[in-house]
C-alpha cells in the first residue's frame, strides 16, 4: 500500500493512480469488493445514490485480459517505457 490507498483493519480496499501527459489525464481506480465489510459497501453505495449488483466477466473477456497481461503488460519493454 502507498499513502493515498484506502485502508480498512489493515487491508488494502481501494488505491488510484493518474498519468498527466501533453495530450489529457488518465484517472484509474479500483475498490476490492471481496475485502469490503458489508455495512461500508451499503455506505458507499448510499453516498453514491446507488445499489450494488453483483456481476461476473465473460469467460472470453476473462482470457482476452490475462492474454494482454502476459503478452503485452506483462514485458519487460512495456514495464520499461517511460
Amino acid at each position: 500500500p502507498v499513502v493515498s490507498d484506502v485502508i480498512e483493519s489493515g487491508r488494502k480496499i481501494a488505491g488510484a493512480a493518474q498519468r498527466k501527459t501533453r495530450s489529457g489525464l488518465l484517472h484509474q481506480g479500483s475498490i476490492q469488493r471481496g475485502n469490503l465489510d458489508e455495512r461500508f459497501r451499503n455506505a458507499f453505495a448510499q453516498l453514491l445514490g446507488e445499489r450494488i449488483v453483483e456481476g461476473r466477466v465473460e469467460a472470453g473477456v476473462l482470457h482476452a485480459a490475462e492474454e494482454l497481461a502476459t503478452t503485452k503488460y506483462g514485458t519487460v519493454d512495456w514495464l520499461r517505457r517511460r
